[in-house]
């Protein structure tokens, strides 16, 4: 296919039909390890903390261990061509969402926002590197990385070319791109905006070392600052288990102290300080507000909120509220809520009460520390096996 519109980033795909092919190919295991290698050793990409924790997410290794949990894996092919479809917030979901494509046994064409071309680069030059090779020649004429702007034409004409169709975006983005119906017949997964908190036992808390506090501040940095709280999945309210306010405070000093390494813009501080006084403005809920010099704040509220989302936080604003048991939790996870974050709560009574209760929300209960882990099910879906079809015989059965 030709089109004048685009900037072509990566891959040969020409617009031709793409036949789906079976699961975890060994041609797709073996181009993602060399991927992930030449990533770790290019000096473009093996300094950059967002390439550097893709190449390690990639690796042949960690792909195979999924074998086990897909189901009828031997009997599965790819729908065909997957076009994605992925957002500004986050440079590199481009390829996970490639990976996740390929992996099902599909041929990809992938529409990177042109709001991070710029940040996206390095990573697509080097997957062209590495499918230049002529033993990837068949991976490279199924696969196409590109940009455009949002309300190009191109975008409807993929749209009607594929076999499936992955929106990853704002509610708003989302909204504007289902104008752009796909086929009758075809798949297609949407993740809307998610929002995301963590729980933390203040008991199990207190009974941690200095260097241990240190270490889990580390983890939590690298799931809030390490993103400016952009993921989905980095947590922005802290529901403390148990009310013991000096943890709370040694916690965000810890906090503080990890976070000097951020880079806080006066941009990113204006903007902090505007959506938490317009929160103040807006509801009765925050009682009081602590400022860990400017890259951490802290707004007290009243009680677990039954709609935590509506306490958006961003370059190191977060809420934090208090419950006596997992059960005053419940209410407040609806569709909305995403991942839940732990530490020193168990996860399977976690898992137990939202059963229970038939929540809505807390698709994900992960350690503190592994909330942007992207897994092959992410927001109750099985990935994998949602873009593929399953090849089923039925036997002549006797009466």
């Amino acid at each position: 296919m030709k089109d004048e519109t685009i900037i072509r980033l990566a891959g040969g795909w020409k617009g031709s039909e793409i036949v789906g092919r079976t699961l975890l190919e060994e041609s797709v295991l073996c181009f993602l390890e060399d991927l992930s290698r030449e990533i770790r050793s290019n000096p473009m990409t093996r300094n950059r903390e967002d390439c550097a924790a893709f190449a390690f997410w990639c690796r042949r290794k960690h792909l195979e261990s999924w074998k086990e949990a897909l189901n009828d894996r031997e009997s599965r092919l790819g729908w065909g061509m997957i076009f994605h479809i992925a957002p500004s917030n986050i440079p590199t979901l481009f390829a996970y969402s490639m990976v996740f494509g390929m992996l099902a046994g599909n041929g990809n064409v992938i529409r990177i926002s042109s709001r991070v071309m710029e940040d996206s680069l390095p990573l697509c030059q080097m997957i062209e590197q590495v499918m230049q090779q002529k033993r990837y020649q068949d991976i490279y004429e199924n696969t196409l990385l590109f940009t455009c702007e949002r309300g190009d034409g191109c975008i409807e004409t993929y749209t009607n070319l594929c076999d499936g169709r992955i929106i990853w975006g704002g509610d708003k983005a989302i909204e504007e791109l289902r104008k752009i119906p796909v086929r009758p017949g075809v798949t297609e997964l949407e993740f809307a905006d998610r929002y995301s908190i963590a729980v933390i036992d203040t008991e199990w808390m207190k009974q941690r070392s200095e260097e241990e506090l240190r270490q889990l501040s580390y983890q939590f940095y690298n799931d809030t600052f390490a993103m400016d709280q952009n993921a989905c999945s980095s947590p922005r309210l802290i529901v403390w288990k148990g009310e013991d306010r000096k943890c709370f405070e040694t916690w965000w000093e810890q906090c503080m102290e990890t976070a000097k390494r951020y880079e806080l813009s006066p941009w990113k501080v204006s903007r902090k300080y505007e959506e938490v006084c317009l929160n103040i403005m807006e509801t009765d809920q925050i009682e009081k507000v602590r400022f860990y010099d400017n890259r951490i704040y802290v707004a007290d509220l009243q009680e677990c909120p039954r709609n935590p989302e509506q306490y958006d936080g961003r370059f190191g604003c977060f809420y934090q509220c208090i419950i006596q048991n997992l059960e005053e939790l419940m209410p407040s996870l609806n569709r909305k809520i995403q991942t839940i974050e732990y530490a020193g709560v168990s996860p399977k009574e976690l898992q137990d009460r939202i059963v229970e209760f038939g929540a809505k929300g807390g698709d994900r209960i992960v350690p503190l520390g592994q909330a942007l882990s992207l897994d092959y099910m992410w927001d109750g879906i099985n990935l994998i096996e949602h873009l593929s079809r399953v090849i089923c015989t039925v036997e002549r059965r006797e009466n």
